[in-house]
């Protein structure tokens, strides 16, 4: 897969674009799930931090990936950090760093903090370009918009996919403005979705499911699923597309890194997963 070194300043762009994103999505939680969940979001002085006390996702218990790019971390931002998340009750919480967070030093001052690494994501990043055809397939795939009448089955798609009790929030996204969902059908079933928070000529790719060479290996879902939102997003003037490949390979030459790039990707950087556990 191509790859593209980014400036810090476009960095910053992208991380903070995503970090709108989710502060939407949990301005979005009904209030009576909130309450039950624990879920909450905050802007402390360092980042975004969001929270959900009785769910320990990633997704939903880090800081936005903006930390250290508008300012230096310190041993204190990061001691901050830990006592607030303490005081919601959570189990654990994530911080997702980038190559470009300031200090250099940060990586080793979060593991020396009690910090361990868990995971990784590669951003990648779809520069305004034509979109080539879709490449041939006999398989009767059709992708449509959710709307109110489909909302439930999405929902309870995402649901079953995770494991988790998120549909009334995810059908509070439902015509929400800068929100728009996709579900790929395969024979007239739901088979794969994404959703895309857009505003101006920025989009963001989330709330995936199945995510690619994680929860399946049928890399043809995502592949046509994101053809059409391309299509769809880049026709209604969006420019700009940021979404990760979630199973990183060193070498870049997996089936996911090989579909984005046919799709106008490039990878730009690898943002680490640091994760802090509470005895």
């Amino acid at each position: 897969m191509t790859v593209s070194a980014v400036s810090d300043d476009f960095s910053g762009e992208i991380e903070r674009f995503e970090e709108e994103a989710w502060v939407d999505m949990f301005q979005a939680v009904p209030l009576a799930m909130a309450a039950q969940l624990g879920l909450a979001h905050e802007r402390l002085d360092a980042c975004n931090a969001f929270f959900c006390r009785a769910i320990p996702f990633i997704h939903f218990n880090s800081t936005g990936s903006s930390l250290g790019l508008d300012a230096e971390v310190s041993e204190d931002v990061l001691s901050e950090l830990v006592r607030e998340y303490r005081s919601r009750g959570v189990s654990k919480f994530w911080i997702h760093h980038t190559p470009h967070a300031q200090p250099e030093e940060l990586p080793a001052m979060l593991l020396a903090s009690g910090f361990v690494v868990s995971s990784g994501w590669d951003r990648i990043y779809r520069a305004p370009a034509e979109l080539a055809s879709p490449r041939p397939t006999a398989r009767d795939f059709t992708v449509r918009v959710v709307d109110s009448v489909t909302a439930s089955a999405w929902a309870s798609f995402i649901d079953e996919a995770y494991g988790l009790p998120t549909s009334p929030w995810l059908l509070a996204l439902v015509n929400r403005p800068h929100w728009r969902h996709y579900a790929l059908e395969e024979g007239g079933r739901i088979v794969a979705v994404r959703s895309v928070y857009a505003r101006g000529e920025w989009a963001w790719l989330g709330v995936d499911a199945p995510v690619p060479g994680l929860m399946t290996q049928d890399f043809e879902l995502d592949y046509r699923l994101l053809h059409a939102i391309i299509a769809d997003q880049t026709k209604g003037g969006v420019q700009h597309i940021v979404g990760d490949i979630e199973v990183p390979s060193d070498t870049r030459d997996t089936a996911a890194y090989r579909d984005a790039e046919a799709l106008g990707f490039t990878a730009i950087y690898r943002r680490v997963n640091y994760q802090f556990t509470f005895a």
